[in-house]
């Protein structure tokens, strides 16, 4: 039940991979986002520059809304870690 909210939440990740490559179309202009178990692909058409590897960004919807630094998107990280330890009772995998 948990996982169901989570994929909801916009979360924050690091850019692990770039598709703007042009050989896969339907993946032009998107962004692989993860630093665990789980990875999102996610549109980069609402940045206003794109994002490079190692960048972080909010991701939601399938869309990157907002880039950030290193140090907000620890914050962020945190809290949701914060928040899935309240609801399970454990501490999550991410």
């Amino acid at each position: 039940q948990a996982m169901f909210w989570y994929q909801r939440a916009a979360e924050a990740g690091s850019v692990c991979a770039l598709y703007n490559m042009g050989w896969h179309a339907e993946q032009a202009g998107r962004v692989r986002v993860g630093e665990s178990q789980t990875y999102l692909t996610a549109s980069m058409l609402l940045l206003p520059e794109p994002p490079k590897v190692g960048d972080y960004v909010i991701v939601h919807a399938g869309f990157a809304l907002h880039s950030l630094t290193p140090e907000q998107a620890q914050e962020s990280l945190a809290a949701l870690r914060e928040v899935a330890e309240a609801i399970e009772g454990q501490k999550p995998l991410f």
